[in-house]
């Protein structure tokens, strides 16, 4: 393989021509084109400024878009909708990729919820690409446009003004899970290994004339070597030759924390922009070109924040007409709710919002494993949270009032169209199944005070909350995280047989599930989009009380104290011992939980 521009070293006599390229990118925006008023800076328009300032500290500029652009509220379920209806609809540009292109998008790769909403509406979205999308793990049958790699060929400035070509080569990847996970949208989807589609396309790209290469990673840092299959394998690309920076997504995470400076022998440097247009990810590479060609000297990574600021009415006016017609189909009611679907203390356990998605899917479940092998088992339903605040800001809530519940509501309560699955397990399997998303929490001592609780490194949505058991979740150091698993008041025999409602994602072996998903048949059952699945419970039922109790609650913690940020909204729940602390520097309130009450 031809090696990268960060491995070759410069020993010729003449002075190197050196140029600095900013490379800028966006991820996981999920369709939040414009900053919602009155919270905090957020979404693709809250970044334009931020996108226009870091282009003007510098002489040469790309800008990327790393996946999961078209599906996450309900302008984006509204615009997959009109394209089912009547596709001549696609006849005019998808908003999200006008934004990009009114932002100058050079080139962007694609996420797993890109295919979420079938073939005609990326189809139509793709085709008002003016840049290159790459994807070089991926094979769509009937979807024209991705390429595994291109290569840029640009005209970059030095510092006094010279010009010079440069050919960057930019080359794609997303989960290989992606095929599995939307096997129902897309027969004969197939996605392979990260590193092994690195391996066969990075000589390629080479081939054709890339002097430096940037990989769109749509997959996060994991600590650890790689294993074949991997998720997240933003890392194992930083580490081989031939690739000189890595933009990364998927996991939400904005990274690194503070900016970083690379070092020559290194991997690649890395970036990552969070979610929902939180932040920008920019990486400043300092290059070199000698005889042997253009090499990486130096590199800084860094991931800002949107800002106050907004893009003076551009994005706005782009995305305008189709929020019109997304209110009116969010309009139709479909039930009442008694009381407030709030989830501001969803990563403690209490959630009314999730208890109401899963006894929607246990309702589907009874109905449709009736005459099946598995009638009359339990029925347990593991549900994850998504809007709980962290990098989305102390908006990022589900906040519903009681009273009516209409269509546009089925964002708030379900964030993404996930396929209902179900697998057979047994009460041995629980408590592992539980221990996956316990990383959340950091671990607090006897004696600790005002510990930090949660992990923000962590995806919110890793910790599975299974509706139909109680359990405790231990922060002590070195303490089996999760214990006294009990369903009705009574241990959990290991042998006992339930049916486990979940998603096609985690049967595919997403997070830290992917071992205990491994292997693990699902149950034959017709497709199911779990909104859809809510939306006919709610029909049905009309009038919900919501259920505030706690999935779990912490094991006692002797002296010890921890502190938990939520939305200024939040109420304490008196079933928690939880008492106001004020509100942090980015607008949340803080609020500390008493483990020895």
């Amino acid at each position: 393989m031809a090696g990268s521009a960060r491995a070759e070293d410069d020993t010729g006599a003449a002075a190197p021509v050196r140029v600095a390229l900013r490379l800028m990118a966006t991820t996981d925006l999920h369709m939040e084109l414009l900053a919602p008023e009155g919270r905090v800076p957020r979404g693709l328009e809250a970044l334009s400024p931020v996108i226009a300032q870091a282009r003007a500290e510098v002489a040469n500029a790309l800008y990327f878009d790393n996946g999961d652009l078209l599906q996450g509220n309900s302008l984006g379920e509204h615009l997959a909708a009109a394209i089912r209806e009547d596709g001549r609809r696609g006849a005019a540009p998808h908003p999200a990729m006008a934004c990009l292109a009114a932002l100058g998008c050079d080139a962007a790769t694609l996420g797993n919820h890109d295919f979420g909403f079938g073939p005609a509406l990326l189809r139509s979205a793709l085709a008002w690409a003016g840049w290159p999308v790459v994807a070089a793990n991926l094979r769509a049958p009937g979807l024209p446009g991705p390429q595994p790699w291109a290569v840029l060929r640009r005209e970059v400035v030095d510092a006094g003004g010279g010009r010079h070509p440069l050919a960057i080569g930019v080359i794609g990847f997303l989960p290989p899970q992606t095929a599995a996970w939307e096997t129902a949208m897309w027969p004969g989807l197939e996605t392979e290994d990260v590193i092994e589609a690195a391996r066969r396309e990075l000589p390629r790209l080479r081939a054709a004339g890339a002097e430096i290469v940037v990989a769109l990673s749509h997959g996060g840092e994991v600590e650890g070597p790689h294993r074949p299959g991997a998720e997240n394998a933003a890392r194992a690309l930083a580490a081989l030759p031939g690739i000189d920076a890595v933009i990364a997504g998927h996991t939400h995470v904005a990274a690194p924390p503070v900016p970083r400076d690379w070092h020559p022998g290194t991997p690649a440097p890395v970036a990552s922009a969070g979610f929902g247009g939180s932040h920008l990810a920019v990486i400043d590479l300092a290059l070199e070109r000698g005889p042997g060609g253009w090499r990486l000297a130096a590199a800084r990574a860094e991931a800002r924040r949107a800002t106050g600021a907004k893009d003076p009415a551009r994005l706005r006016r782009i995305v305008a007409p189709h929020l019109r017609g997304a209110a009116a189909r969010g309009r139709p009611r479909l039930g009442r709710t008694e009381g407030p679907l709030a989830s501001h203390l969803s990563l403690l356990g209490i959630d009314p919002g999730l208890r109401l998605v899963a006894a929607a899917q246990r309702w589907h479940l009874r109905r449709a494993l009736a005459g099946s092998a598995w009638e009359g088992l339990p029925i347990l339903v593991a549900v994850a949270p998504a809007r709980a605040g962290g990098l989305g800001g102390p908006a990022n809530y589900t906040d519903l009032p009681p009273g009516r519940l209409r269509r546009a509501d089925l964002a708030e309560l379900y964030a993404f169209s996930n396929r209902l699955a179900a697998v057979e397990v047994t009460g041995r399997d629980l408590a592992p199944w539980l221990d996956c998303g316990a990383a959340i929490f950091y671990p607090v001592a006897p004696g600790d005070r005002d510990a930090p609780l949660i992990a923000a490194s962590v995806p919110a949505y890793n910790l599975d909350l299974i509706d139909g058991l109680d359990w405790l979740v231990d922060l002590a150091p070195g303490a089996p995280r999760i214990r006294g698993v009990t369903r009705h008041g009574r241990p959990v025999p290991p042998e006992e047989r339930f049916v486990l409602a979940t998603t096609t994602y985690r049967l595919a072996g997403s997070g830290p599930h992917a071992d205990l998903a491994a292997g693990r048949p699902s149950l034959p059952l017709p497709a199911a989009d779990i909104r859809e699945v809510i939306a006919a419970w709610l029909r049905r039922r009309r009038r919900v009380a919501p259920d505030p109790r706690p999935f779990f609650r912490f094991a006692r913690i002797p002296g010890a104290t921890a502190v938990f940020d939520t939305a200024p909204a939040a109420a304490p729940e008196a079933t928690l011992p939880l008492t106001p602390v004020g509100p942090t520097p980015e607008g949340f309130l803080r609020l500390r939980l008493d483990l020895d009450p």
